[in-house]
């Protein structure tokens, strides 16, 4: 069996952020739209934070959209903070961990 984006009755869309304390910048090639309301929202609530200067996180939003209607049916977030001395392959895991603890509760339903 062969499927297709035709037959896909789901859409998922992600959109991957970057912080420090002072800006917020994010991926949003794979995302609907644009994303700035979260964006802001992330900025926002980082600024809220007393963390010391070095410190940057990433974190993956993930929609889930019905094809047919374009509403979101899902959307969850997983953060990390980035940490620079880790390999390739690991922080590659980690990005994948990631996003498997975002997707994880719509699959629990």
């Amino acid at each position: 069996m062969k499927e297709s984006e035709q037959d896909a009755e789901l859409i998922v869309a992600f959109l991957l952020i970057v912080q420090d304390t002072a800006v917020t910048t994010a991926i949003s090639d794979y995302y609907i739209t644009s994303g700035s309301d979260i964006l802001s929202e992330a900025h926002r609530r980082m600024g809220k934070k007393n963390l010391p200067g070095g410190y940057e996180a990433g974190a993956i939003v993930v929609d889930i959209i019905d094809k047919k209607s374009g509403e979101v049916i899902y959307r969850d977030f997983a953060k990390r903070e980035v940490l620079d001395y880790l390999t390739p392959a690991e922080k590659e895991q980690r990005a994948r961990d990631a996003a498997v603890e975002a997707v994880a509760t719509f699959f629990r339903k």
